[in-house]
């Protein structure tokens, strides 16, 4: 499961990658990334990873009767379809 995990973070790092390579407007993108601030960065990306596993515990807590995996792959969905469907925190709501 793990090797499967590292696989795919493997490829969304070569498509992102990539895109940003292919895309004529991310260029600059890519060249401001490269000057930014890698302790800030990297507290960022602590913070939201904070976030995230906050929102696990949070979800356990209301949601006791399911069994951990599917509790936690339920969490995952519902912070990422927050994320990415219209209307933001609403909609992961209606997907939960």
């Amino acid at each position: 499961m793990l090797k499967r995990r590292l696989i795919t973070v493997g490829l969304l790092l070569v498509a992102g990658g990539t895109a940003i390579l292919a895309v004529p407007g991310l260029h600059d993108a890519a060249r401001r990334a490269s000057s930014a601030n890698l302790a800030l960065l990297a507290g960022a990306v602590g913070l939201e990873l904070a976030s995230c596993v906050s929102f696990l515990a949070i979800f356990r807590r209301f949601f006791a009767e399911l069994p951990a995996p599917e509790a936690r792959r339920l969490a995952w969905i519902e912070m990422g379809s927050g994320a990415l469907l219209p209307g933001g925190g609403v909609g992961s709501l209606a997907a939960g």
